[in-house]
């Protein structure tokens, strides 16, 4: 799919996909709008994005929080980033797994753009995408602030 499939017509339709009864559907249209990176970030996207975080499969919660890091810096707000983190404390590990990436890959955003990290903020989160380890919430938690 990609960036050039991204009509506004079929971002429209992927976000009231997200709503489907069906997991499988909601599941792919996370994945259809993660292709489509920042043409498909718009805010009400990001919100539907967030709300599906909190879904009851576990697998539309991965694609969803792999959606919001390919989405890039348009999805690198506070929210987002807040839902992420509080995805790393899911007993599922396929979740914390798809937060942890999608975390990282906005935080390395913001601590390029300069939006909100500090130096020593940013050097640890690249120190933490470096080492490529996870120790459960706690310790990823300490590392995050």
């Amino acid at each position: 799919m990609g960036e050039k499939a991204a009509t506004s017509q079929l971002i429209d339709r992927m976000v009231v996909a997200l709503a489907d009864q069906d997991a499988v559907v909601r599941r792919s249209a996370c994945s259809a709008l993660g292709m489509m990176g920042e043409k498909a970030a718009t805010s009400q996207v990001i919100d539907r994005l967030v709300l599906v975080l909190g879904d009851r499969s576990e697998w539309v919660q991965e694609n969803a929080s792999s959606a919001l890091g390919q989405m890039g810096e348009k999805a690198a707000t506070t929210q987002v980033i807040d839902r992420l983190v509080v995805a790393l404390g899911d007993p599922d590990e396929g979740i914390r797994s798809a937060a942890l990436k999608g975390a990282n890959k906005l935080l390395k955003l913001v601590s390029y753009t300069g939006q909100g990290l500090g130096d020593s903020d940013a050097r640890e989160a690249e120190g933490m995408e470096k080492s490529n380890g996870y120790d459960g919430i706690d310790g990823i938690s300490l590392q995050l602030f």
